[in-house]
């Protein structure tokens, strides 16, 4: 075989080999997709979340916490996603209204309306 035809075959085989090699590593990325691997425990997607889908989705599209698109998934990272649901906590309706008593009774007993020791009850709700 003549050098220069050697070098060539080299060549197309070392260019296969690569080919090959880019081949393989696209398959397995889109059979790691396919099978819904698991992005990194430090991260949501739309499907694992203490949110649901549609409101994961839709948070993360109207920028409430940071998020990427990996493919077919949406990822945020977990704490910027449980640091957005503690800042929409609500209190409850114990602790609205414990304590509402004790500061009429002292607005009214500072305004001299109410003689000290006499509580005012609240009515909460519609009649």
């Amino acid at each position: 075989m003549p050098i220069p035809l050697l070098r060539a075959t080299v060549a197309r085989s070392l260019t296969a080999d690569v080919v090959f090699e880019l081949l393989v590593e696209k398959i397995a990325e889109r059979v790691a997709e396919r099978l819904g691997a698991t992005p990194e425990p430090g991260y949501y997607t739309q499907h694992e979340n203490p949110l649901g889908r549609r409101r994961f989705l839709e948070a993360a599209r109207r920028g409430a916490f940071p998020s990427a698109k990996q493919g077919k998934l949406v990822l945020a990272r977990r704490e910027d996603v449980d640091r957005w649901l503690r800042s929409r906590e609500r209190p409850s309706a114990e602790s609205r209204t414990a304590g509402v008593e004790e500061d009429l009774d002292a607005l009214l007993e500072g305004a001299g309306v109410l003689a000290p020791g006499v509580t005012v009850r609240v009515r909460h709700g519609r009649r």
